[in-house]
Formats: C-alpha cells, sequence, structure tokens
C-alpha cells in the first residue's frame, strides 16, 4: 500500500492537499534564535547610532512574521476543520 493511501488526513482536501506540509519555521532553532536576539541586536545597534540597514531590517521583520503568521493560520485552519464544512449558500 502507498504511503499517500496509508496516510490520515483530518482536513479536507481543500486544506490539507496530499503531499503538502506546511514548512513550520517557527519550530526551527534559526527561527528561535532570530525571535529571541534580534531585538536587541537591533536595539544595539540604535544605541550605537549604528541602525541596520532598512532592506535588512525588512528581511528580519518578513522572516519574523511568516513564522508567526504560519502559526496563526494553523490556528485558523483547525478552528475551520472543527467547524465542518461551510453551509451551501443559495444564490437568488
Amino acid at each position: 500500500m502507498s504511503a499517500a493511501r496509508t496516510r490520515q488526513s483530518h482536513a479536507p482536501p481543500f486544506i490539507d492537499p496530499p503531499g503538502y506540509g506546511r514548512h513550520r519555521p517557527e519550530r526551527t532553532l534559526l527561527y528561535q534564535l532570530v525571535e529571541q536576539h534580534y531585538p536587541a541586536f537591533r536595539e544595539l545597534r540604535n544605541a550605537a547610532e549604528r541602525p541596520l540597514p532598512d532592506f535588512v531590517q525588512r528581511e528580519f521583520d518578513a522572516y519574523l512574521k511568516c513564522g508567526r503568521a504560519g502559526a496563526e493560520q494553523s490556528q485558523r485552519e483547525l478552528a475551520l476543520v472543527a467547524r465542518g464544512p461551510p453551509a451551501q449558500v443559495r444564490l437568488l
């Protein structure tokens, strides 16, 4: 029996397509280190009047937002699955 058939999904296919697994940057050591130390590093650079270039700050902020947004998205997906399929809407 193939791995696809033995896979048990708790979510509908439109939320959890077969073979897809969301990347979870918030679980990586790199993400945790950046999340923990980047704010203090940024403040130290600002206090020394040598702020990080804007593009560097944007990249770090986007990286951290990616992990947070992914965790929030996972929570929304779980809530949708728990509620079940949406009611059918009748168009007049």
